[in-house]
């Protein structure tokens, strides 16, 4: 009878036992007068109870974690599509402590140092997007971080690689064929260059951009009167285009039309106060034309809103300084020395002002 009552006691140990992890633990529980083949479906059995249980736990979390992601990236998208380019970049980060290897959250972070003005941070993103998976928008969104920080090389060769992708998208192809030819008109290469812009010409006929990319393809051709053809359409096409009005000016003052020449170039600023280009042609003609005063208000008005601008800070410290106005000359003068404390034109005006200050 003892034994009897022994035996039932392991029995019943073995049942109230609850399933156990380890399998260690479960080898301890398995009472030793089932044969070898019984103990070892047993363990077997609690393996996979214990596999599909962690299994089932693994699932849940990466189906919360890829929920997450999914939320966060959705908003992020909507925040990048308002510029709200700060707060994007927070939820942005999120999903990237949940996914590292994210190609669309690499992107829209890529897009948000773009919209920040950031091109070397977006290039970075760009490029890793790029090993990440090598596809049309990956390679155009680099050629484009690289054409906006001035490396045309690399912007045209990636531009090209994204032409191989095949995509037949008019709107997306319109801008790389357009910025293909502006990298060939720099470049010298003017027959590559008509042959992009004829190429974009054909996706978009309307586009004001492109029809004053032609003029001044052009101009680089000596081709006066198609140049002014062309800048006259854009202008017709969106009179509110600062750069069409801009190449009219150049296109008259090479005529010797100097009143139309300053009218056109008026009207570009008027449209468009931050346009340098525009403002510092004007400061140059200014100077020859001996009309430097009515510059003063621009360049003024431009540096409101872009006061990190050392060269045009020099312009208006130079400018104060030819019209005798040395006070304000001596606060511009600081402010560029300011921004670029090692500038020898800077100091050498500096010099000059505080000489009249002294008279």
């Amino acid at each position: 009878m003892a034994g009897l009552e022994k035996e039932n006691q392991n029995t019943i140990q073995l049942l109230d036992e609850p399933p156990m992890e380890n399998r260690m633990e479960v080898r301890g529980t398995i009472p030793s007068y089932l044969g070898e083949e019984s103990r070892q479906r047993i363990i077997k059995a609690f393996d996979r109870e214990s596999e599909a249980s962690v299994q089932s736990g693994v699932e849940q979390v990466m189906g919360k974690a890829q929920v997450a992601e999914m939320n966060l990236l959705k908003n992020a998208r909507l925040l990048v599509a308002n510029t709200e380019y700060d707060l994007a970049m927070k939820l942005i980060r999120e999903s990237l402590a949940i996914n590292s290897k994210s190609g669309e959250a690499i992107k829209l972070l890529g897009q948000c140092f773009m919209g920040k003005g950031k091109v070397a941070e977006a290039i970075r993103c760009f490029r890793s997007l790029v090993d990440i998976e090598t596809s049309f928008d990956s390679l155009s969104m680099l050629a484009s971080a690289y054409y906006d920080q001035g490396d045309d090389h690399s912007a045209l060769d990636f531009y090209m690689k994204s032409l191989e992708m095949q995509v037949f998208d008019d709107s997306l192809l319109f801008d790389i064929h357009k910025n293909i030819g502006n990298i060939y008109v720099k470049s010298g290469d003017f027959q590559s260059a008509r042959e992009h812009y004829g190429k974009a010409y054909t996706m978009n006929p309307d586009s004001a951009a492109l029809l004053v990319n032609f003029g001044t393809l052009e101009i680089q051709k000596n081709e006066w009167e198609n140049a002014i053809n062309f800048f006259r359409k854009a202008v017709t096409l969106d009179p509110s285009y600062d750069n069409g009005w801009m190449g009219l000016a150049i296109v008259h003052r090479e005529y010797g039309d100097f009143e139309l020449s300053w009218a056109n170039i008026e009207k570009c600023l008027d449209y468009n106060p931050n346009n340098s280009v525009a403002l510092r042609l004007a400061l140059e003609w200014s100077f020859k034309d001996k009309k430097t005063s009515r510059m003063v208000s621009r360049l003024e008005d431009y540096l409101d809103n872009n006061s990190g601008d050392f060269e045009v800070s020099l312009l208006l410290a130079n400018l104060y300084y030819e019209l005798g106005q040395i006070k304000f000359a001596q606060i511009e003068i600081n402010r560029s020395l300011h921004l670029n404390p090692e500038n020898v034109e800077a100091a050498e005006l500096a010099t000059l002002i505080k000489q009249a200050s002294e008279v």
